[in-house]
This record gives C-alpha cells, sequence and structure tokens, in this order.
C-alpha cells in the first residue's frame, strides 16, 4: 500500500478521534451509558437484555482511564476511529486511490449517524468495528484466498456476538451474498469448519449461560418488537436517508457500483450482504442503527465509483463534492455531538426549528416535538435525582437506614443512582432489565424509597405511609417529573407489584 494512502487514512482516524474526545465530557453520562456501568459491576457471562462484552469493556475502562465520563468514552471514541480507518483500507482493496480512500473516509466523517454513535459508551461504536472489520477480512480472503482471513472472521464473529447478537444478521448476508455471487465450489469448508470452531469456542460461555437462564435473549426480542421504531416502508427509507446526512449520495453510489459494475462481480457480495441486511431489519423491525455496521463498506465503493465519476472531470468538481459532503454536516454538528455548551446547544435547535420547520432530530419515542432530541434528554437530570434520593435517604434515623431499600422502578434511574449515589446509597433495587439478575425475587423491608412516575393516588394503597419527598425538576431531561416517595410499612399490594414486574422480564 503507498504511503500516501497510509498516511491519509491515519490522518481522517485521527481527526475522527480527537473531534468526538473534545466533546466526550459534555452534558453528562446518557441512560444507557449508567446502566452498562452497572452491569460492568456485576460482571458475568450473559445478561437478560445484552450480550456480555460491553460490560468488560465498561470496567476495563474504569480500571485503566478511571470513573469520568471522559474516561468512559475514550474507547468507543477509539474503535470508531479504527472504524474509518478500515473503510480506508476497503476502499483501497476495491480499487480506490487516494481520492477515492479520501471521499470515503470524509463521508464517514461526516454522516450523522456516524457522528451521533461514535462517543457513547454503548454496544453500537463496537459493533460498527466489528461488521467493518469482518467484511474488510471477507474482502481479503476473496482477493488472496489466504485462510488466515476467514479464521479472523471467525474471531471476529464470536467477538461481535459477545458484544450484540445482531452480527448474525450481517455475517449470514455476507455469507448468503458469497454463495450466490462465487458459488459453493469454490469456497473451502475447512476453511469455514475452523472458523466457525473458533467462533463456538469464544461464545460457548455465553451460549451456556443462555441455557442455564432458558434463553432470556428471545423474551428480550420480543418486548422490542413491541415498540417498533418506524412506521412502514416509507418512514424505514426516510430514516435511512436522513440518518447519513449528506453521505447518502456516496452509500448510494457504492451500492450502485458494485452491482452494475462488471470489473466488480467478485465484490457484488458487499453490495448483497447490505441490502440483505436492510431488508431483514425492516421484516423484524429492528431500530435504524441496528445495521449501521452495514454502510462503511458500500462507502468506501461509493469513493471508488465517484473517483471513477470525478477523474473524468475538472478539479472544480472534486471539490464541490467535498463542498457538498463537508458543509451539511458542519452545519448539523451540534445535532449530533455535544460539542456547544449547553444554552447555545438549547437555542441551536430553537433556530433550526423556527426557520428550517425540521424537527425530526426534536421527535422522542412519544411521538412529540422536544427543545432538545432524546439522547441529549438522556444524559440530563441524573445527578440532581441522586443528590435529591439521597437527601431524602439521609434524613431518615440510622435505625431506619437498616431496614430501608431503593427500588427504582426504570433502569435508567436505577444506574443513575448506582453511580452518583456511590457510597452514600445502599445498594439499588430494580425489577427492571438485567438488574433483576441481582435484585432480591421479594421486596422485605420496613421503609422503601420508591422512584417511580405514577402520581401520589396511584402509589398510596401501596404501603400504609407514602409520602412524596420529592421529583426531578431538570427542565430538559427525558425523566422530569419522576418522582421520589418514601414509603413505610409497605402492603402486599406493594410487594405484589414489585413480583409483577419481574416476571414481565423473567417468565
Amino acid at each position: 500500500m503507498p504511503k500516501n494512502i497510509v498516511y491519509l487514512i491515519i490522518g481522517f482516524s485521527v481527526f475522527k478521534f480527537l473531534l468526538h474526545l473534545a466533546a466526550n465530557a459534555s452534558y453528562g453520562l446518557h441512560a444507557d451509558e449508567l446502566y452498562y456501568i452497572a452491569l460492568s459491576k456485576h460482571l458475568q457471562w450473559g445478561y437478560l437484555d445484552n450480550s456480555p462484552l460491553i460490560a468488560v469493556i465498561t470496567a476495563f475502562s474504569r480500571f485503566f482511564f478511571g470513573e469520568s465520563t471522559f474516561a468512559y468514552r475514550i474507547l468507543p471514541t477509539l474503535f470508531s476511529a479504527l472504524t474509518v480507518s478500515f473503510t480506508g483500507l476497503i476502499t483501497y482493496y476495491l480499487g480506490g486511490k487516494r481520492l477515492a480512500v479520501a471521499i470515503a473516509c470524509t463521508a464517514m466523517l461526516c454522516s450523522p449517524a456516524f457522528l451521533a454513535t461514535a462517543y457513547f459508551l454503548q454496544p453500537v461504536a463496537f459493533e460498527q468495528f466489528f461488521w467493518t472489520v469482518g467484511l474488510y477480512c471477507t474482502l481479503r480472503y476473496v482477493q488472496t484466498r489466504k485462510p488466515v482471513f476467514i479464521y479472523a472472521c471467525g474471531l471476529l464473529l464470536g467477538l461481535g456476538l459477545l458484544n450484540k447478537y445482531t452480527i448474525l444478521l450481517y455475517s449470514s448476508a455476507i455469507i448468503a451474498g458469497n454463495l450466490f455471487i462465487i458459488g459453493h465450489k469454490r469456497l473451502k469448508k475447512s476453511f469455514f469448519l475452523r472458523a466457525a470452531f473458533i467462533c463456538l469456542l469464544v461464545i460457548l460461555p455465553n451460549m451456556i449461560w443462555q441455557v442455564q437462564h432458558h434463553f432470556p435473549v428471545f423474551k428480550y426480542v420480543h418486548l422490542v418488537h413491541q415498540h417498533p421504531s418506524f412506521h412502514g416502508m416509507g418512514d424505514y427509507l426516510f430514516q435511512f436517508s436522513f440518518f447519513h446526512g449528506s453521505a447518502v449520495a456516496v452509500w448510494l453510489a457504492g451500492v450502485s457500483y458494485l452491482l452494475l459494475k462488471k470489473s466488480l462481480r467478485p465484490y457484488r457480495f458487499v453490495a448483497w450482504a447490505f441490502v440483505i441486511t436492510c431488508l431483514l431489519l425492516f421484516i423484524l423491525q429492528g431500530k435504524i442503527y441496528y445495521g449501521l455496521g452495514a454502510f462503511p463498506a458500500v462507502i468506501a465503493a461509493g469513493g471508488v465509483c465517484w473517483e471513477e465519476m470525478l477523474n473524468r472531470t475538472v478539479a472544480f468538481w472534486r471539490y464541490n463534492l467535498f463542498v457538498i459532503l463537508i458543509l451539511p454536516a458542519l452545519i448539523a454538528l451540534p445535532a449530533v455531538v455535544p460539542l456547544l455548551p449547553f444554552p447555545l446547544t438549547v437555542r441551536y435547535f430553537k433556530l433550526m426549528s423556527t426557520y428550517t420547520y425540521f424537527t425530526e432530530p426534536l421527535t422522542w419515542e412519544d411521538g412529540r416535538v422536544h427543545p432538545i432530541p432524546q439522547f441529549y434528554a438522556d444524559m440530563l437530570g441524573w445527578q440532581e435525582l441522586a443528590r435529591k434520593v439521597t437527601a431524602v435517604y439521609q434524613k431518615l434515623t440510622p435505625e431506619e437506614r437498616k431496614h430501608t431499600v431503593i427500588w427504582a422502578e426504570q433502569y435508567p434511574a436505577a444506574g443513575a443512582l448506582s453511580y452518583y449515589g456511590g457510597r452514600q446509597l445502599p445498594p439499588v433495587v430494580s425489577a427492571n432489565n438485567s438488574f433483576i439478575l441481582w435484585s432480591p425475587k421479594e421486596l422485605d423491608a420496613q421503609t422503601v424509597i420508591y422512584i417511580t412516575r405514577p402520581e401520589t393516588d396511584t402509589i398510596r394503597p401501596m404501603a400504609k405511609n407514602v409520602m412524596l419527598a420529592d421529583s426531578l425538576t431538570s427542565a430538559y431531561a427525558r425523566e422530569r417529573g419522576i418522582r421520589i416517595y418514601l414509603m413505610q410499612q409497605p402492603s402486599e399490594q406493594f410487594k405484589q407489584a414489585y413480583t409483577k414486574q419481574r416476571s414481565r422480564f423473567t417468565e
């Protein structure tokens, strides 16, 4: 590989890393990040709603970098930068030169979808990395027939499954695409059997855990399907396009180029893998960001396509393409990366909705338009909640504290109290998501600090004495209005409510 290509790929990757590093400490930890931090303090080979790798990565981050917001986001930022690197490598091995690599990497940098998911401590950033590197290894195997690349695919598939099970969709689509394009006779079964064995060794502990816990992953998938993230094919395609902003011009070109260019027939499986994955996600009602890992490869092909077209034109049009890619991304940057101080961010979204009437980023899962995006709102209010719960707890007498339980009805509040409450609070109980694994089957306490949304009249029958102690008042927090109840001498109805919530995830 020429040195100028290597330096170019490194340059784009470093820029990606530094861009997010500059904003990593802004606003606060996201609700999901707080949840994964809680999981990392109870390491095991599986969880009810997640694969185990994210908990291990979180524990690793805490051990080596510390417990700050900035520290927890170092690794996802690094892996996102590496995803850009492998996009550049795929571009080169698809036949692209310097211009193609620059276009593909610029598209990766300018995609709002990749900008918004690059810094959160969530499985998404690592999923994109595993999918992209897996595709790279498949491509190199097709080109070289060296078994080391297939063995690497087996390892990556295993690690990807420990990160998130959705990698099965993409890996299945890649295999189907290869069989369709080059046929099964050219695929050496011995290589694939060894790769499958490597994958099996990696995921075996998690498979045993799933068997022991009666495959909770299927229960969780069923719960997710009850809340689809789009409504019909039109909404799905709109979100697909909007999610990548101006980079849509690159990945669409890549899919078309792979399917129509005769010289790229051996690599047509890349396009088919992308198409099959997208169709499967639509059929299964998966969230749009589940398929982000399939985009880097077609973006790489798009870089090659645009290079071929632009080489036939004057230099002006080459620069014009970069302007088309970069300018919308610069305008949209505060909407996906928390670079601005929060008051300026609020002002930015107010101006956007006033002058453009474009409110898609401000539409939450409840279908209503809010002042800021939901993923920003999920970073706010948690410290206030922990502070107020701590104040309620400290007002109890030492004897009352010995028999007090904190029950957070939803996992975001439980994660926030576990992280921000620290040693000032007793262990937080929740019958929601994987908190169930270490929460008691039954609650038997004289005093309960209950964090929930229902109003006092609904809660009053649950205990002899019920007092609304406080509530979350942070103006822009998603959980604004969540109530903190102090309950003494809980009733049988309270115990039944707790058991019923547990059964939603365990039965």
